[in-house]
């Protein structure tokens, strides 16, 4: 099993920090009443997203790992978001995005599912 780099970031930061349930339900119009309602499946994706400030050298280790490494689909354990120990395992939700936050500085947005 793969993990998160050491050489980066080990926390999404809490101000735009999500975890976001799966929406897992069907609904079904009937002829009179209220829709029925049933489970999709007994196993969903549950996302998580949130930012990290990275340097550009940050920036080109989480590049590597995404393509190189995980080949941006492998799951991966990373720190679990707000606690201070243990560990998740996710994949990579939707490729990284970065913008820029300062001379050498990145606002790097990630988007992750957590496997069940």
């Amino acid at each position: 099993m793969f993990t998160w780099p050491l050489t980066l970031p080990q926390r999404l930061a809490a101000s735009d920090f999500s975890d976001t349930l799966p929406d897992n339900v069907i609904a079904t119009a009937m002829d009179a009443g209220p829709p029925k309602r049933r489970r999709k499946t007994t196993a969903n994706i549950r996302t998580m997203t949130g930012s990290m400030v990275m340097t550009t050298a940050e920036w080109d280790d989480l590049v590597t790992f995404f393509q190189e490494t995980v080949k941006e689909t492998l799951p991966f354990d990373l720190p679990t978001p707000g606690a201070d120990s243990g560990t998740i395992t996710v994949v990579f939700g939707a490729p990284p995005q970065r913008q820029y936050f300062g001379p050498g500085r990145w606002r790097v947005v990630l988007k992750f599912e957590v496997q069940p």
